[in-house]
């Protein structure tokens, strides 16, 4: 026990020292390669941005930036390493909405972290989920679609990507706002979602408007709105869920840079502008538009942690109306 204690002691000391250099300049940050997070594993839309942040950034740094993959619990894990992670700023996470707000509310067991052991440094950019149906749903607007789910004639089901899910909170949101009831289908990916959609099993869905957009504009499926405050640059003919008539139904992934709560200022600054810098290069510009990420304009670190703790009380209210709750970590 005594030298558990003495362990402790150690690191905490050890902290307060670094934090006391970085404050007073006696250090320059980044003087070694910094490693980036992921909460999925490689290969998938989350990763292929981070991989994208982290070259870039590493050239604006003048440093490496390693990508690591550690995927589990919807980005718990990744969270819970880098909650606990030393602060000084060497370890980020690729944080999203999905991994980063939603899963520690889904899983009130989850006992490794909270949102605020996490500091939200800059927010990178947002991709938009849509509302689309099978081809054999006779509705061209959400007010058709409407009017089909009130009828109550046929019973309708949505599909997501899983309990807990953007997609899942994104369809009780609109059920909230809209005052209709979808039965929920959860699949496991937005892979799974879509064919559930394609094939009939399900009438709605709701996922990013990259995964889907391609389908729409051939005409396998059809989108009847962006649930986003404006309409998306990559299909600037669908109209938002407030312009078809349902206000308040927002459901955007947005993609931050973080890092565990306790980073100095003075390292979390040179980040931010470091990353601020980075979004106005061309290339990052073309690389982001080609992942279909809408990217943000450079933003104060007070609007950036502001932005994080409206979304987390946003979908905490959701979840809650909605009795949500998955609880894969204990």
């Amino acid at each position: 026990m005594r030298q558990f204690f003495s362990t402790l002691l150690c690191a905490a000391i050890a902290t307060f020292i670094l934090q006391s250099m970085v404050a007073r300049g006696e250090t320059k940050f980044p003087s070694r390669p910094l490693q980036l997070f992921v909460g999925t594993s490689a290969g998938g839309p989350t990763d292929a941005f981070a991989r994208t942040v982290a070259q870039q950034l590493g050239k604006q740094l003048a440093q490496p930036v390693v990508v690591v993959n550690k995927d589990g619990a919807g980005g718990l894990i990744a969270g819970a390493f880098i909650a606990h992670s030393t602060p000084d700023g060497y370890s980020l996470l690729a944080g999203s909405t999905s991994s980063s707000v939603l899963a520690p509310l889904v899983n009130p067991g989850n006992a490794n972290f909270r949102q605020a052991d996490l500091r939200p440094i800059a927010l990178l950019g947002a991709t938009p989920n849509v509302i689309f149906v099978n081809n054999d749903v006779p509705a061209r607007t959400i007010a058709d679609l409407l009017k089909l789910l009130k009828q109550g004639d046929k019973k309708f089901s949505y599909a997501s990507a899983g309990v807990g899910s953007i997609t899942n909170v994104a369809g009780e949101l609109f059920k909230q706002k809209s005052g209709v009831d979808i039965l929920h289908v959860p699949y496991k990916g937005g892979g799974a979602l879509i064919q559930s959609v394609l094939s009939g099993e399900t009438q709605i869905g709701f996922l990013t408007i990259g995964s889907v957009i391609e389908l729409h504009r051939a005409g396998k499926l059809r989108i009847l709105a962006v649930l986003a405050p404006q309409r998306s640059p990559i299909a600037p003919g669908i109209p938002t869920a407030e312009e078809a008539g349902i206000p308040g139904v927002s459901a955007v992934m947005n993609f931050y840079l973080m890092s565990q709560a306790k980073v100095p200022d003075s390292v979390a600054n040179i980040l931010r502008d470091n990353v601020n810098q980075m979004v106005k290069n061309p290339e990052f510009q073309k690389q982001a538009a080609g992942s279909q990420i809408d990217l943000y304009q450079p933003m104060s670190s007070d609007m950036v942690r502001q932005t994080f703790e409206s979304e987390v009380e946003k979908w905490r209210a959701v979840i809650q109306k909605s009795n949500l709750q998955v609880d894969v970590v204990k």
